[in-house]
């Protein structure tokens, strides 16, 4: 399934000296604001339109979120008859369980494999419709790492893990939100939000991981929202959504394992604090390049 990255949006919406900028980023530095400024309202942008390439095409061509809403409602609207087939059952009903899996994204999910008699009864096609997602790449499963080393799959947990849209417009128009949600910063939407900036880091990520990524958790205490295997180092990524980007989880999981550098993704510009780089979102895909210049930093 092709989908357009932020750099492939950044150079079909002709702002290619943006990308050049980050592309020539050689030391862990704020890059200038004005260019700062115009990446983060870009970077919103393409996590409301989403990674699918009409949607992107109609945004470009119209400038309208209403014409990208009518193209991802007419792309839903094909999903979900698509998968009614499959799953042998009405349109109608098929699309109350696509509603009804936007609550299980950024969730640890047990539950359907160990399903209780109320829940087949209530939800029997949910599991189908997850697996059969996650088979057309629209869904990611990430499963959750007890311990960050190697080797790796021994400390995985099979029965433990999430799912994630892998395009955030579709996410988007499947909560009912408009593209404005995006940006708004309202306590009602945290959850939403930060939903949306987990599934558009991961959307970024992914291309980058040798194994992962995977999630950590620490039993109630702590959470990291992505582990990933890069370079045969293992990197803990956390992803923020509001100005507090202060992190408790990454803090103990710095504290547990001690990495050789932990990685913070959010609006905030690059920059470096000891064994933490702030990576601002836009720059997801520059992760490797910005870690290579952090080793440099730490050879005398």
């Amino acid at each position: 399934m092709r989908t357009v990255s932020f750099s492939q949006f950044l150079h079909e919406t002709d702002n290619t000296e943006l990308f050049d900028i980050m592309y020539r980023v050689q030391t862990i530095a704020p890059i200038p604001k004005t260019a700062a400024e115009l990446l983060i309202h870009l970077v919103r942008t393409h996590m409301a339109v989403g990674s699918d390439p009409e949607a992107v095409a109609t945004w470009i061509a119209t400038q309208s979120y209403d014409h990208v809403d009518a193209c991802i409602d007419s792309r839903i609207a094909h999903l979900v008859s698509q998968s009614a087939q499959i799953l042998n059952l009405e349109p109608a009903e098929c699309r109350k369980v696509w509603k009804r899996l936007v609550k299980q994204m950024a969730r640890e999910n047990t539950r359907f494999h160990q399903v209780r008699p109320q829940d087949e009864a209530n939800h029997p096609a949910e599991e189908t419709l997850l697996l059969y997602l996650v088979e057309q790449q629209l869904v990611r499963q990430v499963r959750r790492i007890d311990r960050p080393q190697q080797p790796y799959e021994s400390y995985v947990y099979h029965s433990k893990y999430k799912y994630y849209m892998q395009d955030t417009g579709l996410f988007r128009r499947l909560t009912g939100l408009p593209a404005t949600a995006v940006n708004a910063e309202e306590p009602t939407l945290s959850r939403f939000r930060g939903v949306l900036s987990e599934s558009y880091a991961l959307q970024g990520l992914v291309p980058l991981c040798e194994q992962g990524p995977w999630y950590w958790k620490s039993g109630h205490q702590a959470e990291v929202d992505f582990v990933l295997s890069l370079n045969d180092t293992i990197v803990p990524v956390e992803v923020k959504t509001a100005r507090n980007v202060t992190s408790h989880s990454l803090a103990r999981y710095r504290q547990l394992y001690a990495p050789e550098a932990a990685v913070r993704l959010s609006l905030l510009n690059l920059k470096r604090d000891d064994d933490l780089v702030n990576v601002p979102l836009y720059m997801t895909e520059f992760i490797p390049h910005i870690l290579t210049l952090f080793r440099k930093m730490e050879t005398p």
